[in-house]
């Protein structure tokens, strides 16, 4: 790999690990806004997914939605209890759904 090549894949790396950050900051962000039921969610995370899938493609949206479900499930404390669950299957779905949209 040439030193341009590093260079593309350290450039990608610090940007999904900024999508992610950013992700997880609007994951928990989505916990803390008030809404008239507990099942009802506004998926904000989900906006950083779909730059992700439009800029990097699938594989690395869902990558990101794997990662920010695990690291915000980790600072909020719900790691593998139900809400875990409920919100990997969601992120992972949303990504299937989103990207048969797309493309």
């Amino acid at each position: 790999m040439t030193l341009s090549g590093k260079t593309l894949t350290s450039r990608r790396i610090i940007i999904l690990s900024l999508i992610v950050a950013l992700a997880v900051v609007l994951h928990r962000l989505d916990a803390l806004i008030p809404l008239p039921s507990p099942w009802i969610k506004l998926w904000l995370a989900n906006v950083m997914t779909l730059v992700t899938l439009i800029f990097f493609g699938f594989r690395d949206a869902l990558t990101v939605t794997l990662l920010r479900v695990v690291l915000g499930s980790i600072i909020g404390g719900t790691f593998l209890s139900p809400t875990f669950f409920l919100s990997l299957s969601g992120g992972v779905m949303s990504v299937f759904v989103m990207s048969w949209v797309y493309f």
